[in-house]
C-alpha cells in the first residue's frame, strides 16, 4: 500500500503506513497482546513465558471487587494457555460484572 492509497488513511485522512509497519514489526504475542488490552482495559493482561517456551495468558482485575461481582462469578485473576481462550473468558468475566467504577 503507498502512502497515496485511500486505504491506507484513517477516517481524517491520516497516513496509517507507518503505525502499519511498526504494528506488523511486533512479534505475534505482542500483537494479541495489544489486542486483549485495548478490548479489555479494565484488566491487567500479560503473559509469560516459561523455560521450555511454553505460554502462560493471564489477566488480573484492576479494581476491587464488589461482593456483587463476586457472587455472580467474576474472579480476580485468570491463567489460560493461549490468548484465545483468554479472551472468550475475559467476555464471559465482562459481560458478568458489567462495566466497574474505577
Amino acid at each position: 500500500m503507498s502512502n497515496t492509497d485511500p486505504n491506507s488513511r484513517g477516517a481524517k485522512g491520516e497516513d496509517w503506513s507507518d503505525v502499519i509497519r511498526a504494528w506488523t514489526r511486533l512479534d505475534v504475542r505482542d500483537r494479541q497482546l495489544a489486542v486483549l488490552r485495548n478490548t479489555f482495559p479494565y484488566w491487567a493482561v500479560s503473559y509469560e513465558l516459561d523455560s521450555a517456551g511454553h505460554c502462560t495468558w493471564k489477566a488480573a482485575t484492576t479494581w476491587p471487587l464488589t461482593l456483587e461481582m463476586a457472587t455472580a462469578g467474576v474472579l480476580r485473576e485468570l491463567q489460560r494457555g493461549d490468548p484465545i481462550t483468554l479472551m472468550a473468558d475475559l467476555t464471559s468475566q465482562t459481560e458478568m460484572m458489567g462495566e466497574p467504577s474505577t
